[in-house]
C-alpha cells in the first residue's frame, strides 16, 4: 500500500478529475503537464490529503485529456463524485529538474530580497496570466506584489537556501518621475542598468507545473516551474 506524503510543499499538482468517461467506470482526467500523458507517468495519484484516488492501470486519449481506468474506480457514479478533484504526486516521485528549471511548489515559500539584501517578503504562488511566469510575494505589510520570474529579474534562485534575489520594478512615483522627464525633452536616454527585457525567463520544470511543478512548475505544480 502506498504510503501517504503529508499535505503541502511534499505534493504537486499534475491535473484534475472533469468527471466520468463513458458508462463503464473511465475516469475523464485533465492533464496540467505539457506532454498529456505526462499525468499518469508518476505513479499513483492523490488528492489534496495525500489519500491515493487513482492507480491508473490504462488510459487512452480523449478530446481536453485522458480516459483513466483506475480499480479505485469501477463506476460512472464513482468518477462523477471525483469530479473537480486535483490530482497530485509527490514531490519525491518527480524527476530532478534540469539546469535553471524549477519546480513551482519548490518556489513557495522561499524568501525574496532586494540587491541589496532589503527584505522583499515571501513567495505565496507562481502565476502565469499569459505574459510569463510571476513571483507572488508577500511583504511584511502583508501587502502582495507580482515580479518577473526572469533571469534578469530574478538573478540568484537558491532553491537549497530557500533564497531568492531578485530585482523589483520600479515604484510608480519613478515612473512618473521619468514620464515628466522625457514629456519636457530633458534627454533622458535608456538606463543602462536596467534589466534586459529580451534576457531569457526562467523555465518551469515539466509537470508541468512552469509547472508546473508543477508543476506547473515548474508552477500548484506542477511546470509548470517549472501548472
Amino acid at each position: 500500500m502506498a504510503e501517504t506524503p503529508p499535505p503541502g510543499r511534499d505534493l504537486v499538482v499534475v491535473g484534475a478529475i472533469a468527471g466520468a468517461f463513458g458508462v463503464h467506470g473511465e475516469v475523464r482526467v485533465r492533464s496540467f503537464t505539457s506532454d498529456v500523458t505526462g499525468v499518469v507517468s508518476y505513479g499513483p495519484l492523490r488528492d489534496a490529503a495525500g489519500r491515493v484516488v487513482l492507480t491508473p492501470k490504462r488510459w487512452r486519449p480523449i478530446k481536453d485529456g485522458l480516459a483513466v481506468t483506475a480499480p479505485e474506480v469501477t463506476t460512472r457514479e464513482q468518477a462523477e463524485a471525483l469530479r473537480n478533484t486535483a490530482l497530485h504526486v509527490a514531490r519525491a516521485d518527480l524527476p530532478p529538474p534540469d539546469d535553471d528549471e524549477f519546480y513551482h511548489v519548490d518556489l513557495i515559500g522561499c524568501r525574496v530580497e532586494a540587491l541589496d539584501g532589503t527584505p522583499l517578503g515571501e513567495v505565496l504562488a507562481v502565476h502565469d496570466f499569459g505574459a510569463g511566469d510571476l513571483l507572488a510575494v508577500r511583504g511584511a505589510d502583508g501587502k502582495t506584489q507580482f515580479l518577473p520570474f526572469t533571469r534578469a529579474a530574478a538573478p540568484v534562485v537558491d532553491v537549497k537556501a530557500r533564497r531568492i534575489v531578485a530585482v523589483p520594478p520600479p515604484a510608480a512615483d519613478d515612473d512618473d518621475d521619468i514620464e515628466a522627464g522625457e514629456a519636457e525633452g530633458d534627454g533622458g536616454g535608456a538606463d543602462d542598468d536596467a534589466p534586459d527585457e529580451d534576457a531569457p525567463e526562467h523555465e518551469g520544470a515539466d509537470t508541468s507545473a512552469t509547472d508546473s511543478s508543477g508543476a506547473e512548475a515548474g508552477g500548484d505544480g506542477g511546470g509548470s516551474g517549472g501548472d
